[in-house]
Formats: C-alpha cells, structure tokens, sequence
C-alpha cells in the first residue's frame, strides 16, 4: 500500500534524474567564473578573480562562499556545483508535488511534478553549474513557507538567502514582506524586513569596505536597461512559452482564474510578477533553456497544474488523460527547441568543451606572473593560473575597460603587456577571418596587436560538442566556422 503511494512520486523523479545524466557534461562559461572567486576564497586570498584586484565579478555570494567551502574541504568544486544543482532540482520538484497533492489533489500533483521533472529546460540548468537551481529550490522554499505557518524569523532567514543568492532576488523578499502584512499583520512583515535589511545590509557594508563600490560590477557590465530592454523582457517570456507548446503559461491563466480567492494561486501570481519586472530590467538572456524563467518554473508548474484540481472538470478519467497529453505536448515542445544531444556513459566525467582545450593549451605556458586577455572568463581563467584581463568587464573593471563611448579600451588591455590575447573569430563564405563581436574588433584592429602579437594557435569551436559552443553560431548565422585565436607577444 505505502509502494502503491511512494512509487507514482519516485517517477517523475527518476525521469528528471535521468535528464540530469544527459545533461551533466554540459558546462556554463560564467559558473566558472564564480569557481575562481571560490577556488581563491578557499585558499585564504579572499573572494577575487586575480589576486591583489578588488572586483566583485560575481553576483551569487551565497553560492560562490558555498562553493568555497566545498573547496576548502578537500571536495571538487567543478563535480559539486553540479551534485548540489541536481540535489535542489530534485527538492523543488517534490516540495511541488507535496504542496500540489495537498492543494489541487494526487492528479494535479503529478502533473505539475512531471513539468518539472521531464524539462529540458529544467534538467539543463540543473546541470550547468551555475546558481540557478540552487536559486530555484530557495525561491520555491520561500513561497512553501509564506503558505505555511512558518514562523517569521525562518522566512526571513530564507528570504535573506534568496536574496544573497541573486541580485533580484531581493524583490521575493519585498513580495514575502508585502503577503505577510496583508495575511499575518504588520509584526511578522516588519520582522522579516528587518532580517532581510540585516543580512542584505551587512552585505552592502562588506561590498563597500572590501570591493569600494555601491554595486557589483556584474550590474554595470550587464544591466543596462532601455524600452528596448523591456521590449527584449516579453519577447523572451513569449519564446519560453511558445517553444513550452503554447500550453503553459495560458494554464496559469486559467488557473488563477478558477482560484483566484485561493492564496496559493494569488501568492503564485505575485512571485511570477516579481520574476516578470526582472524580464523587463534585465530583458532575458541569450542562452539555452530560458534560464531567468526557471527560477519559478516550479511555480509556474504548480499553477498551470492547478486546472486539473477538479473544479473546472469532475471526471477523474478525464483529467488524468488531459495531464499526461498538456505534460507530452509541453515536453516534446521543449525537448524540440534545443539542439540535439550526444548521450554516452562517461556523462558523469566528461566536460565537453573547446574552451577546456584552450585552458589546457595555456595552462602549460603561463605562470602566476603572466597575463592573459581574453572575453571567456570562466573555464579558461579557471583553468589557468595567470592574471586575466576580461575585455568584456565582468570581472576587469568596466569602467576601465570601456571608453566613454562604448568601445574596448585597447590601451588598457594591453597596458600590461598580456603574453596571450583570446579573441573570437568567424570565417565567413569568402573564407577570411573576421572578428566574431564589435569588442573582438576593437582590440584586432589596433595597431599595438599587429604590431606586438602573432596568432600562434587556432581552435576551432565545434557546434555539435556542447551548448556552449553551439551558442556561438546561434548568435552569428552568417559564421561558416567560428574560432578561438591565440595571439602571443612577440
């Protein structure tokens, strides 16, 4: 009997657990740049990219000082980030199916388990690396715990957490804050305000003190926002949903509507509409998977579920074969959008990657003395020991990096004479190469890298190797073949 109750839970699970395997080789370039800050955390040089420089190029404190800690006790911080990923999307997805069976009923749950647990798009970021599941599972944790009788202080630590883990997610917390003085009275509100100013406060006293800045630089080297920024925001929203099948966000209305004196739904509502503002200030990103939706894909799961709770239809019969058809429909949608992928029994091993050839390439003929300039700051800083000059200012100052008029400041790339420039090229149907970006052109087309440089290496980017190769094209369709250039003094 327990089986009979147990096993249609173990399911979805096991479907998620196996996307995750499929998935695993696949590597994010910006969740190695939160490995560096962590690997020189954990060696007792503090949260830095190039030891003796002060950047904050980071924008996940809690994940990067977790992923030190992990360092620190003798783990392998490139396996963990992925175990701890897969960990939390696995939490998400039964912390969802718990709620959903306890609200909408066993049908509703297991549908919205299956959402999340047969997602490419879940499954992919719970493999990447980066913050974002572990992000995921906290933001879907904070909005159990509003629902709940959770007590204040724990929501508030919690919300704290969300909002030391991404920038945004401080707006969860303003929304936590704004639910409890409506539901549970001012005490409670203000009590959870006041942990989240404590903890985000100290925060802001640290980041002033040690990186003397108001902001991290992440934010003046990505948010830039404009009516085109906000444009960009719904354009993005409405790709997820339709390569989600047109289904679920329309579900979500539906079922907001049919409940909408129920506070799962209303809250549900307010946590989407808290992600939706950062849409439009940041206007969505350029990778795979819609990663600045999934942090309340578990949410959105949850709601469109809800249409099959048996207030709309009865018949058991009947919502049972609508679940698994929305759930097919959903999933083959999604699983279409992406590009194939090569599945083999070294999953758990395999990192799939030009930018590790490069890494390996320069580990050999660099020393802690030399520096490298480069736009690919994750796994090729990580993998190499030398100082790095990040021409995209994420991790190098921006305003250092860049003119006043917007364009790379060659002078201050080279002012250190760099043993290796990294540049971006793309051959087209002539057959020359071309820089791939305007920031690759900026600095090919000065005379200090003529002049000073030789191109010693090209490596090819194979687009059928990883995502994050495959990224290159999707962004220069007129690209017969894109490289990585090493240029080196002469």
């Amino acid at each position: 009997m327990l089986a009979r109750k147990i096993l249609p839970f173990g399911l979805p699970l096991l479907a998620f657990l196996a996307l995750a395997f499929a998935f695993f080789p696949e590597s994010i370039d910006d969740a190695y740049i939160t490995l560096r800050y962590s690997l020189n955390l954990a060696l007792g040089h503090g949260p830095i990219f190039n030891i003796g420089e002060r950047v904050e190029g980071y924008s996940n404190p809690v994940w990067m000082a977790l992923l030190a800690l992990t360092g620190k006790i003798g783990l392998s911080m490139p396996l963990m980030m992925k175990v701890y990923s897969v960990i939390a999307g696995a939490v998400a997805i039964l912390i969802v199916g718990q709620y959903a069976d306890r609200v909408f009923g066993r049908i509703a749950a297991l549908s919205a388990m299956a959402l999340l647990a047969c997602s490419t798009f879940f499954a992919l970021w719970a493999t990447d690396g980066l913050e974002t599941m572990f992000y995921t599972a906290l933001v879907t944790g904070l909005y159990i715990l509003l629902l709940s009788s959770a007590n204040p202080v724990t929501i508030g630590i919690v919300a704290s957490l969300v909002a030391l883990t991404r920038p945004e997610g401080a707006i969860f917390g303003l929304v936590a804050c704004s639910y409890l003085a409506w539901r549970r009275g001012y005490k409670q509100s203000l009590a959870v305000l006041a942990l989240l100013a404590i903890f985000g406060g100290a925060y802001e006293l640290f980041r002033i003190e040690y990186f003397g800045a108001l902001v991290p630089n992440t934010a003046l080297a990505k948010v830039h926002t404009t009516a085109q920024t906000v444009l960009r925001g719904g354009q993005y929203l409405w790709r997820f949903n339709a390569e989600s099948g047109y289904l679920v966000l329309p579900a979500v209305v539906v079922s907001i509507w049919i409940h909408r004196k129920n506070d799962t739904v209303l809250l549900g509502a307010a946590f989407m509409g808290a992600q939706l503002v950062f849409l439009a200030v940041s206007g969505g990103d350029f990778m795979y998977g819609y990663r600045f939706v999934v942090p309340v894909l578990p949410i959105i799961a949850l709601l469109a579920s809800g249409c099959l709770s048996g207030d709309l239809l009865t018949d058991s019969n009947v919502r049972g074969w609508m679940a698994v058809l929305g759930v097919a429909v959903v999933v083959a949608f999604q699983y279409a959008s992406l590009p194939p992928m090569r599945v083999r029994v070294d999953n758990l091993v395999a990192r799939r990657s030009t930018h590790f050839d490069v890494a390996r390439y320069l580990v050999s003929r660099t020393t802690v003395a030399d520096t490298v300039v480069l736009s690919e700051a994750g796994i090729v800083p990580f993998g190499i020991r030398a100082r790095v000059y990040d021409y995209l200012g994420l991790t190098s100052p921006y305003h250092s990096v860049f003119t006043a008029d917007g364009h790379v400041s060659a002078e201050n790339a080279l002012l250190d004479q760099p043993k290796f420039v990294l540049l971006t090229m793309k051959e087209g149907h002539a057959g020359a190469l071309v820089p791939r970006t305007n920031v690759d052109a900026d600095l090919f087309d000065t005379l200090p890298l003529s002049s000073r440089y030789k191109a010693v290496r090209q490596f090819y980017i194979d687009p059928n190797l990883s995502y994050l190769d495959k990224i290159y094209y999707k962004y220069a369709p007129d690209a017969v073949r894109i490289y990585f250039v090493v240029y080196e003094r002469i």
